[in-house]
């Protein structure tokens, strides 16, 4: 992350918590509100907390600490409380072995008013991560649907190379996240050098449209042969990433 964060030229300051308790702790806000108050935060012209799962969970709750703050937050939890979130049922192990009574912190949902601006990645396939997507709606807060991605939102923005630029649009600009996907447009004419698990067309030899077909210069023949993907574009990687996930985790293939 430090190495995206400084092409862009941007700062990062990391927290890190090395048990699985959600930042359910002390110590993380604490840190946060003393940077705050001794203006740490003021040398900079945006504040923007970003995390996963977890991590997501945390910086939406610890975004109020610091004046105007955004969030930019992958497949989060609002919170793990039975009682306020009983469709939430992964994770038991570490659920058990954390503190999920009492405030503060307790619910990423109650945060939400006291954030100024937001972005929420999420799967609204996956049942938990969308009934958590669903407690957080807000006019400032912009759901972001990633069909297939389950819970590794995070995994598939970063496989098919869109963190860096998505990053920089959210910092830089005031308005919503434009989608990351396009058909058509030098995005998708471009190509990565990475390694093809799944290499050939899921549809058909008819679905050929910008470099993953024949790059807009030249007709595609029918053909009842699957076809090999001639590079890995941007819309490819994005494809090789979902696939791969749903083998391994044995599911089937949903079409949004």
């Amino acid at each position: 992350m430090h190495a995206r964060v400084a092409e862009l030229g941007y700062s990062l300051l990391g927290a890190q918590c090395f048990r699985k308790n959600w930042f359910r702790q002390p110590t993380t806000p604490a840190q946060i509100r003393a940077l705050e108050e001794r203006g740490f935060f003021k040398k900079f012209d945006r504040i923007v907390f970003m995390g996963a799962s977890m991590g997501g969970f945390a910086a939406l709750n610890f975004a109020p600490l610091v004046s105007g703050a955004w969030v930019l937050a992958f497949s989060a939890q609002s919170t793990m409380n039975k009682t306020i979130a009983p469709f939430e049922h992964r994770f038991p192990y570490a659920v058990r072995h954390s503190n999920w009574e009492g405030m503060p912190f307790l619910d990423a949902a109650a945060a939400i008013p006291y954030i100024r601006r937001a972005a929420l990645f999420y799967d609204p396939l996956d049942p938990e991560d969308s009934a958590h997507a669903d407690r957080m709606k807000a006019p400032h807060v912009q759901l972001l649907g990633c069909c297939n991605a389950s819970h590794q939102a995070i995994r598939l923005v970063v496989k098919c190379d869109a963190l860096t630029p998505m990053m920089q649009e959210f910092a830089d600009t005031a308005g919503p996240l434009r989608g990351f996907l396009s058909i058509g447009g030098p995005r998708r004419a471009k190509g990565y050098p990475v390694e093809q698990v799944f290499p050939w067309h899921v549809v058909s030899s008819a679905d050929e449209i910008g470099a993953v077909g024949m790059a807009g210069t030249e007709t595609a023949q029918p053909s009842s042969l699957l076809q090999p993907l001639p590079e890995m574009t941007h819309d490819a990687a994005l494809a090789n990433v979902i696939l791969e996930n749903q083998f391994k985790n044995h599911r089937a293939l949903h079409l949004c």
